[in-house]
């Protein structure tokens, strides 16, 4: 029996993941810096993008009773996004945080910003679809804890940056190298939190070049969908 897996935790998870890998004939994951890390364990690695729902995230929600947010983030609050997210002056800005934010502490003053908890894919798609601004940051902690390690090197863009994009929600985001891969300039990104605060705060008082370019992000990411990612990886397992 031929085996193969999807290991959707990289590079967060290496040791727990490379003992899987080694064990499996076929290897698919979802950070392309972690296929040369992957290959003395398995010979045959794939890179395995995220996508979207074409039907969830590029068709408009029915639900429309939902705030409309100057920021949102939809998301778990990692505590490396609580440190990012506080050292932020939000006076003046409407935050929308949403998810599990239990690192926040109970007298952490962003809790005021905690609108709801875990919430089904279709309300995000909702809240991104009546916010000005989409905020995206990606994950670097290994566990969901307070001290925890730390991986700074991955390039992939997480699940949010695509459906954000598939939404015409206008976003910025913390840098990865495949941001600007499959973006190009459309999508502003930041390496420190005064710089996302500056854009933030620019973009909200730029309404009409905002939407200009909210307008063509659902185009980039269009054909960026889960049967397009099946077909690719059916294709690759026939190939066994």
């Amino acid at each position: 029996m031929k085996v193969a897996i999807i290991l959707t935790e990289s590079p967060y998870q290496f040791e727990q993941e490379k003992i899987l890998a080694e064990r499996c004939n076929v290897v698919f994951t979802n950070e392309r810096t972690a296929v040369a890390s992957f290959k003395p364990y398995c010979e045959r690695v794939h890179y395995w993008q995220h996508a979207i729902d074409g039907d969830r995230h590029l068709e408009a929600s029915d639900i429309t009773d939902v705030p409309s947010h100057d920021v949102v983030f939809v998301g778990t609050g990692f505590i490396e996004r609580v440190n990012l997210l506080r050292s932020i002056d939000w006076t003046d800005i409407d935050l929308g945080l949403y998810g599990e934010w239990s690192l926040l502490g109970s007298r952490n003053w962003l809790r005021r910003y905690v609108r709801d908890k875990l919430i089904a894919n279709e309300k995000a798609v909702a809240l991104y679809r009546n916010a000005k601004i989409g905020l995206n940051l990606h994950r670097t902690s290994a566990e969901y804890e307070r001290d925890t390690e730390h991986i700074s090197d991955a390039e992939s863009m997480n699940p949010r940056c695509y459906e954000l994009a598939a939404a015409g929600l206008f976003f910025i985001t913390d840098w990865r190298a495949e941001v600007e891969d499959v973006f190009g300039d459309l999508v502003p990104t930041f390496k420190t939190p005064e710089e996302g605060e500056d854009l933030i705060r620019y973009y909200l008082a730029h309404d009409v070049e905002r939407q200009e370019i909210a307008d063509q992000l659902p185009d980039l990411v269009q054909f960026e969908t889960f049967d397009a990612r099946i077909t690719d990886l059916l294709a690759v397992l026939n190939q066994s």
